[in-house]
């Protein structure tokens, strides 16, 4: 649950799809009714943004009238300079970078759905 501006709160039904090579196998059962969804990749191991820009694709073309917010996770474990440098390298565009680990900004992703969720309604 978050709450947003006083009195107003937003529920979160939170689904983990896991990762996995196969994103365009996802069922769109899995995907019914959804109102917005996360996207979540390890920073810490380049590998997993490779694609990243095709995945995303996949992803808004599955689902495409939903919020995504696009979340970077684990930035406890790496330099941010090199991080950042990388990220550019590879052309990823990203919402917020966070650790699941510390809390850094987690908070800040909940918060810009429940947001959009409101300002939508």
């Amino acid at each position: 649950m978050v709450t947003v501006t006083g009195d107003k709160t937003i529920n979160f039904i939170i689904w983990d799809l896991e990762g996995t090579d196969e994103i365009e196998m996802i069922r769109s059962s899995y995907l019914l009714g959804t109102h917005g969804a996360i996207f979540v990749f390890d920073v810490s191991r380049p590998s997993t943004f490779q694609n990243i820009n095709t995945d995303l694709a996949i992803v808004s073309k599955k689902m495409p009238q939903v919020p995504l917010v696009v979340v970077g996770n684990k930035i406890d474990l790496v330099n941010r300079d090199e991080l950042q440098s990388l990220l550019r390298e590879h052309a990823i565009s990203f919402d917020h970078l966070a650790s699941a680990k510390t809390g850094d900004a987690v908070d800040d992703v909940f918060m810009q759905l429940a947001n959009h969720f409101l300002s939508h309604a």
